[in-house]
């Protein structure tokens, strides 16, 4: 079934750390952790996997409060939200401010993305099991998209020419990105799962998609997708994504690959 606790936490920033890195640099979590009426709260966020499965992340920085619709009018604390577009949950795929449009009629919401979901790894390899190295066209292929998102920063939100690519997270840039716009800023949205004990967030990521003989298919479920916004000084909004390469970019009404 769908997630039971969706919803969004909202307040002041804290403070961002990570988990302790493996043998070879790599984190596999952050952590934000912010403050509210009911005292602070905490957010698990997925950059890597031992299994070398793959996540991608993407990064919106020309986004405004309204984006969030109902939510930016809430107070600091956590909401639970149905999941229907006008509660202000959050879909990868069907929100409106998340599909990029190319010249007004070029969706372009899977830029980066394998053309197919990567499959499952048929066995869970130890934690500290050294991952290959990607080849080099796909070096050149993270290269470029990265030049793709600093340009897409830099071009004013009333030009129709956005398109936000999923970048290859190796377990360190993601979080980088994230940090770099904690930094100066302070209100902040967790959207995600609630914890079952004690007062926190995880799940911040997509969750649909997940292909049939996965353990998270039955969380599939739509407009119930994971994310860290951070409103800043200047009331622009940054929206920080991630998901697993497994994850279908097409899903139907029960969040099912499609």
């Amino acid at each position: 079934m769908p997630l039971d606790h969706y919803g969004v936490a909202i307040g002041d920033l804290i403070r961002f750390y990570r988990d302790p890195p493996d043998s070879f640099g790599r984190w596999f979590h952050g952590h934000v952790e912010i403050s509210t009426p009911s005292g602070m709260w905490t957010s698990a966020l997925d950059v890597d996997t031992p299994t070398g499965l793959g996540i991608s992340y993407r990064l919106s920085g020309n986004l405004t409060p309204a984006d969030l619709g109902p939510v930016a009018s809430l107070p600091d604390g956590f909401h639970l939200l149905p999941s229907s577009p006008a509660s202000g949950a959050i879909d990868y795929l069907r929100s409106a401010f998340l599909q990029d449009n190319f010249l007004w009629f070029l969706k372009a919401n899977a830029v980066g993305l394998p053309r197919s979901p990567q499959p499952l790894p048929p066995k869970w390899p130890p934690p500290t099991a050294m991952k290959p190295k990607p080849p080099a066209h796909e070096v050149l292929q993270q290269r470029f998209l990265n030049s793709m998102h600093r340009f897409d920063y830099w071009l004013p939100k009333a030009i129709p020419l956005h398109i936000r690519p999923w970048l290859r997270s190796d377990g360190n840039n993601a979080l980088t990105a994230l940090e770099a716009e904690l930094v100066g800023n302070r209100k902040v949205y967790l959207f995600g799962e609630r914890f079952d004990t004690g007062q926190g967030v995880h799940d911040v990521h997509q969750n649909q998609g997940d292909p049939a003989g996965s353990q998270w298919w039955d969380d599939n479920g739509i407009w119930q997708d994971g994310a860290v916004a951070v409103q800043r000084e200047d009331a622009t909004l940054f929206l920080w994504q991630v998901r697993f390469n497994s994850q279908a970019t097409k899903t139907d009404n029960a969040g099912h690959p499609a």
